[in-house]
């Protein structure tokens, strides 16, 4: 969202960079609980970070490249760990409703990396509506502004960037999006809510099972009570009188 503002001046590439650095830091605080995600997250943010910095004090095709290559990895990395704490068995509460909204988002972010990524290596991949090269669309901030437009375009179906793909990979980029799109928002709805069902059942049936154990005890606590009043007193013996 911040990006389309971007080509008009009001939020600068520093201001984006620091936007994405402090992504990257709170999916690192997010999965520190978890050894081996926090390890891998780590080592894609130390990568990704300084790479994408370096594009924008050293401007050049390599350095850019790099950047977003390390980029989409940790990205897609961050993606991975939110579907995992948001289908992991349990209660659906509010936070497994943020992570889904967040991994929706992160892939339009995603594919608007990977289009840019295959653009740097094959500069025709992708050109604009109007034929033009990719190079006249202006500078990299420009270029790029319009590469999130174009994803988000197509995750939600819209279809009206002025970029259109060429290139066979380009090409499969985009339908592989746009399915995602469709198909992502009703596989996550319907996971939701069966969650949601199991996890209903799973406390009614050990609210049942607790139920059925209280009633069990007082039952034969009441029996015992019973067993005991009706136990006649012991009668005095002969002998004794």
């Amino acid at each position: 969202m911040l990006y389309p503002l971007g080509e008009i001046g009001v939020v600068g590439d520093l201001a984006l960079e620091l936007v994405f650095t402090l992504l990257l830091i709170s999916g690192v605080m997010a999965v520190s609980r978890k050894r081996m995600a926090r390890l891998v997250i780590f080592t894609i943010a130390a990568a990704t970070i300084p790479s994408r910095l370096s594009a924008l004090i050293y401007p050049g095709t390599l350095m850019a490249t790099l950047g977003y290559f390390f980029g989409i990895l940790s990205i897609a990395s961050l993606i991975g760990i939110i579907l995992i704490e948001v289908f992991r068995e349990g209660e659906i509460n509010y936070h497994r409703i943020q992570g889904a909204i967040a991994v929706y988002l992160l892939l339009g972010i995603l594919w608007a990396f990977s289009y840019r990524f295959v653009a740097l290596i094959e500069p025709n991949a992708l050109i604009l509506s109007t034929h033009r090269s990719l190079s006249e669309a202006g500078s990299e901030r420009a270029l790029m502004h319009k590469f999130i437009y174009l994803s988000f375009t197509t995750l939600t179906t819209i279809g009206s960037s002025d970029i259109v793909a060429v290139n066979p990979l380009a090409r499969s980029l985009v339908i592989v999006e746009a399915l995602i799109g469709q198909l992502f928002p009703a596989i996550l709805l319907a996971r939701l809510v069966s969650m949601q069902v199991s996890s209903r059942e799973n406390r009614s049936k050990k609210s049942d099972l607790h139920e059925s154990t209280t009633d069990h005890r007082l039952n034969q606590e009441l029996s015992d009570r019973q067993q005991e009043n009706l136990t006649p007193f012991p009668t005095r013996s002969k002998q004794a009188v």
